[in-house]
């Protein structure tokens, strides 16, 4: 048996960043791309110091092989610790002058050695400007869900932030290309680690309405409305040449958002789907949900399939303009909200348990089936849910078959006073 130690096997450490790296070889190439603090003294015999983490690593493997404290089971290297000190003077009377000037004639030997090996250490590169692309739209994303946060409030924000960033990324980059310079240190490793500072703008994705939906909904899940038509209706507008009002056709759509995807993507939420697989009746006979009335026992969809998701419907006007103005008419909004039934009081009674199914004019519900319209989507993906096939969808990368009913409808409710 060959007992030899086996430095591709071996655990290196690295004193001044504290990274561990299995390799011998990727070691190397680790004290070659991180710029650290010299000289470098060696752990076990304190001998000598170095500018050339190279030439340490030489000198572990020539003086000392096994290690402090020899091989282990498995035939690896226990972990060395390079101490760094920067205090300590160049003795070149030691036996382990090597360690020394070994690094002046072997270093081109080594850095091509190692610059045709496939495993390394990489610089940080678009992984992480992508965490920063995507920490700037989730805070775009929750300033969007906040209340009374405006359009204009949100690109201001944005704009403002990215001004910050860039200031601080200039300064950074001053200071690590001065250091560099002082150090005299130029290698592709430092050029590719300037290059990465500097840094675009973060919000470059999320600024339009239209690009911040887009990315919600590729990388957040975000459910995107669906604009429906309904037909036209006759209403009357001022003419300014005549001063006249004149009949127009006004065109009426409606914005739709999918409740089988809005539940797809509530099941998502690990939390969501464990209170709703653990819902159970009351034991004591107190009735403290829709489970612990009786109409809920006389419904054979929920005898035969009880962990089925129950919805609530609600509706409401809303005014989008000032309530004491004279557009209050003209631009009044009707929503259409569900929330799932499954999950406990404390849970619905928070407005992001509140889910908007359908935003539409006030005046397009008054037409004939002007109300039948705007609900013939959702009953459309209803009759799907209360199906015995149901509907499968994919849940956690696991197929699933998701089913609902509707159990309550709620009129004249108002946002505010259900949460």
């Amino acid at each position: 048996m060959d007992a030899r130690p086996n430095y591709e096997r071996a655990h290196f450490r690295c004193f001044p960043c504290g990274i561990v790296v299995r390799g011998l070889k990727r070691f190397v190439r680790h004290c070659t791309n991180v710029i650290h603090v010299a000289p470098y003294r060696c752990a076990y015999c304190n001998a000598g110091s170095t500018q050339h983490l190279r030439s340490l690593v030489r000198h572990l493997k020539n003086h000392h092989p096994n290690g402090e404290n020899g091989l282990d089971g498995a035939g690896n290297v226990d972990d060395v610790d390079m101490n760094v000190d920067q205090n300590a003077e160049v003795n070149l009377e030691n036996e382990n002058d090597d360690l020394v000037d070994g690094g002046q004639h072997d270093d081109a030997e080594v850095s091509d050695h190692d610059a045709n090996e496939e495993e390394g250490v990489e610089l940080p590169g678009p992984d992480a400007i992508q965490d920063l692309c995507q920490a700037a739209a989730r805070c775009t994303l929750n300033l969007r869900q906040a209340s009374g946060v405006t359009t204009s409030a949100v690109q201001r924000f944005q704009v403002e932030c990215n001004q910050m960033i860039r200031t601080v990324t200039d300064n950074n980059l001053i200071r690590v290309r001065e250091f560099l310079t002082a150090e005299g240190i130029d290698s592709p490793a430092s050029r590719a680690l300037l290059q990465e500072l500097q840094l675009e703008d973060p919000f470059r994705h999320v600024r339009s309405l239209k690009q911040q939906l887009n990315y919600f909904a590729r990388e957040f899940g975000m459910v995107k409305p669906k604009t429906c038509f309904i037909g036209y209706r006759q209403d009357y507008f001022l003419n300014p040449a005549t001063g006249q009002y004149e009949p127009v056709q006004v065109p009426m759509s409606f914005e739709y958002i999918s409740i089988i995807e809005t539940i797809t993507s509530a099941l998502s939420n690990p939390k969501i789907r464990n209170l709703i697989e653990s819902e159970t009746p009351s034991a004591d006979g107190t009735i403290r949900s829709y489970l612990d009335g009786t109409r809920s026992q006389s419904r054979v969809l929920l005898t035969r399939y009880p962990k089925i998701i129950r919805l609530q419907l609600y509706w409401d006007d809303l005014e989008v303009v000032n309530a004491l103005g004279s557009k209050t008419t003209i631009h009044k909004l009707a929503g259409f909200y569900v929330s799932i039934q499954n999950l406990p009081a404390i849970e619905n009674s928070q407005l992001s348990s509140i889910l908007l199914l359908a935003l539409a004019h006030s005046e397009d519900l008054k037409v004939d089936n002007g109300f039948d319209s705007v609900l013939a989507p959702f009953l459309g993906e209803l009759r799907k849910l209360e199906s015995d096939r149901g509907v499968n969808i994919i849940v956690d990368g696991q197929p699933f078959v998701l089913r609902a009913t509707l159990t309550t409808l709620v009129p004249g409710v108002s946002v505010a006073s259900v949460s």
